[in-house]
């Protein structure tokens, strides 16, 4: 097997750590193993919109710690996961179903930011709630990828310390 061969494989045993197969190959490095490796990837799943609305929230994250001028402040608003009775227990605490996920204030302005991967769309937990929240002033919107969360700052004037590569 040439070196060339080798990093792809143990690039694809990285892709799927999860499977005996991977586990095999990082131990024997043979070539029925690594068969095995490649046929796991082609069965697997794409990423669940959960996931892929966290990864984008993380780097949502890492951008407004970056960017938002030193006068506003913010946070993410964890209100999710862990099953009915973690809910009930944050419903009990005053969690509100549909509170959007980023919360930012600057300057007297509150701004809600909602995050949706992919086509996902609104529940009617969060359409009843970020209606209450535009009467009630705020300024809210849904993003879906990072730089529509730098284009909406921008609309509320918020100067930004960094910018989005596209």
């Amino acid at each position: 097997m040439t070196p060339a061969v080798k990093r792809q494989i143990a690039a694809a045993a990285r892709a799927v750590p999860w499977s005996a197969a991977s586990r095999r190959l990082e131990r024997t490095g043979s070539r029925a193993d690594a068969l095995a490796v490649i046929a796991v990837i082609g069965r697997r799943r794409p990423p669940r919109r959960a996931d892929v609305e966290a990864q984008l929230q993380r780097a949502v994250a890492e951008y407004l710690d970056v960017a938002l001028p030193a006068d506003a402040v913010w946070t993410a608003i964890g209100h999710g996961g862990g099953g009915k009775t973690r809910g009930a227990i944050l419903k009990g605490m005053g969690v509100k179903a549909g509170m959007p996920d980023i919360m930012i204030i600057w300057r007297g302005q509150v701004i809600f930011i909602e995050l949706k991967a992919g086509r996902g769309g609104l529940s009617r937990a969060q359409k009843a709630f970020h209606d209450r929240l535009y009467l009630a002033g705020a300024s809210i919107t849904v993003c879906r990828c990072l730089s529509d969360v730098h284009v909406f700052l921008g609309t509320r004037g918020v100067p930004l310390r960094a910018r989005v590569a596209v």
